[in-house]
């Protein structure tokens, strides 16, 4: 257990696979990165952001598991939908825009785009600290997984052994 993150980073391509397609997750794929434009809002401006805020509803973002594998993934991966597919880097920027987008809103009100944009952003925060090789502790991986779901409770615990920097200090 404690060796799956070491075999997900020594891979070159993490293939994260979503589920089957439907009509909100080809739409989401196609305007992940939305237009070229310089703000964060007019980059999104004219698109339906809740509908790309659903590719992150899916089981996926919230298994307790596939953690390992995100926070291993190379620049080289793919995440998949259906026959539609977007690189890591992509859908994690898609992510950090909307999440911004989700939790300052503009001045409009409307309904949330993410699940869950707190936890989400700590996840983030985790994957940065380890590309830079900084100390990931225990407790900023539970805040990360706060929200996975585990069919046994001990993986709560197990699936974050192997990602810690250094358990004795975690």
């Amino acid at each position: 257990v404690r060796q799956m993150y070491r075999i997900y980073s020594s891979v070159s391509r993490v293939l994260i696979w979503l589920g089957m397609a439907d009509e909100d997750s080809d739409y989401a794929l196609e305007n992940l990165e939305g237009s070229n434009r310089p703000t964060i809002q007019e980059k999104y401006d004219g698109l339906d952001i809740i509908r790309i805020g659903k590719l992150f509803h899916r089981s996926w973002w919230f298994r307790m598991w596939t953690l390992q594998e995100a926070l291993a993934a190379s620049s080289e991966s793919l995440v998949l939908c259906g026959n539609k597919s977007a690189s890591w880097e992509t859908v994690n920027r898609a992510f950090q825009n909307i999440s911004i987008l989700d939790l300052f809103r503009f001045g409009k009100p409307r309904t949330r785009c993410l699940p869950n944009t707190i936890i989400l952003l700590y996840f983030n925060m985790v994957r940065n600290y380890r590309e830079r090789g900084e100390k990931v502790t225990l407790e900023y991986l539970l805040l990360a997984a706060t929200d996975r779901d585990t069919s046994d409770p001990r993986d709560r615990v197990y699936a974050l052994l192997g990602l810690v920097s250094d358990p004795r200090f975690g």
